[in-house]
């Protein structure tokens, strides 16, 4: 007796394979608005329905991919977003007007209102993809600058000991995360945008600089910074929304900056009697921090930065205050005074400014200085 051929219908495979296929449309879209952005691109990339389900509905899918980072994470890449493709579309009208900075990022980053995700015009498709680059931008970086100072802090703990796989907690990647995005959005705006535009000679940038700045209070200065500088020890470049058609000095070694908001392709590369034509006159964040909030040292001056931050948020109280390692520093400080390389080596390169408290403890963060002190007395 002949055997009946198998014949495989695709549809019916796929479906397996991915259950929700196989779910009314209602109830599928409910189960798509709990994936965050990546997984929610995945699934976009595995089944035409599931996309066609995402192009009738972006803005609730895209407000449920954005929700668990909580509203002034959702804010930083929305506004990052919005800049980016004010570039990529050439519409300087989606970014901050001449002399209304202040105005622009009260608006963009201190809103709590749930705001439009997906822009009037935009293509919903291309944003989810622009969304990922910069969500997978920043996870790379944060995961990167976590490794490298925690690999260090348990080597200076314990020497030779093997050290256990990181898992950071949730207020941990937050801060991290809040840092590396605001640096992402100052390079967008005083690097990538301004240039595109030639704003850096229609309107006062360094007022515009200051406006963003002002904003910080002293432990997220220090953040900021803290990120900044593992960016310039490990020549590490954020994705440039303008990047160069041709970088002339590209392929020539010659005086560079180190930058991170530089174009990776040149790195700020120049000659010394062409910098004008070549560069924007230095580095423009660290000059600005360096001669505004850290005066002669390395970590931010009380004197003149904000006491607290701008806004109390929700999302993760303990992140709106510093946490215990900054307060530690903050302590052995004020009674002992503190030089540039202890600071760089015994706190900035160690992460004290994100950890949790925690953490810290089992790395005896905060035991190591009494009997340092106690030991010089006697002695």
């Amino acid at each position: 007796m002949p055997q009946k051929r198998n014949h495989r219908n695709p549809q019916r495979n796929r479906e397996l394979r991915f259950p929700v296929l196989a779910l009314p449309p209602e109830l599928q879209l409910h189960v798509l608005s709990y994936l965050d952005l990546r997984t929610l691109q995945d699934a976009m990339r595995c089944s035409p329905r599931l996309t066609d389900l995402y192009n009738l509905y972006p803005e609730h899918l895209l407000q449920g991919a954005t929700r668990h980072m909580g509203r002034q994470i959702q804010n930083l890449m929305l506004t990052t977003y919005s800049m980016v493709r004010s570039i990529r579309t050439n519409d300087i009208g989606r970014g901050p007007s001449e002399g209304d900075m202040s105005k622009y990022l009260v608006d963009t980053l201190d809103t709590e209102e749930l705001r439009w995700v997906v822009p009037k015009g935009d293509d919903a498709l291309e944003m989810l993809g622009t969304l990922c680059e910069l969500e997978s931008e920043i996870d790379s970086l944060v995961f990167a600058y976590a490794l490298d100072d925690y690999n260090r802090a348990c080597r200076d703990d314990n020497p030779g000991a093997i050290i256990p796989p990181l898992v950071l907690s949730l207020c941990e990647k937050h801060r991290m995360s809040r840092a590396f995005w605001r640096l992402k959005l100052y390079g967008v705006l005083f690097y990538n945008y301004a240039d595109y535009f030639y704003l850096n000679t229609t309107f006062s940038v360094i007022r515009a600089y200051m406006t963003f700045l002002n904003r910080l209070c002293r432990f997220e200065i220090d953040e900021m910074v803290t990120c900044y500088q593992f960016m310039v020890r490990h020549r590490r470049y954020f994705v440039s929304a303008f990047p160069h058609k041709k970088c002339v000095f590209a392929g020539e070694e010659m005086y560079r900056n180190r930058d991170p908001f530089e174009c990776p392709e040149c790195q700020g590369r120049y000659y010394p009697d062409y910098s004008d034509q070549c560069r924007r006159g230095g580095q423009v964040f660290w000059h600005q921090v360096d001669r505004r909030y850290l005066g002669d040292t390395l970590w931010a001056q009380g004197q003149l930065c904000r006491s607290a931050p701008v806004k109390v948020w929700d999302d993760f109280p303990e992140t709106n205050e510093p946490n215990d390692g900054w307060k530690n520093y903050e302590v052995y400080r004020m009674e002992n005074g503190m030089d540039p390389q202890t600071f760089i080596h015994d706190f900035r390169n160690l992460g004290f400014c994100f950890w949790d408290q925690d953490r810290l403890e089992k790395w005896d963060f905060f035991g190591r200085w009494d009997r340092f002190y106690d030991h010089h007395a006697e002695e």
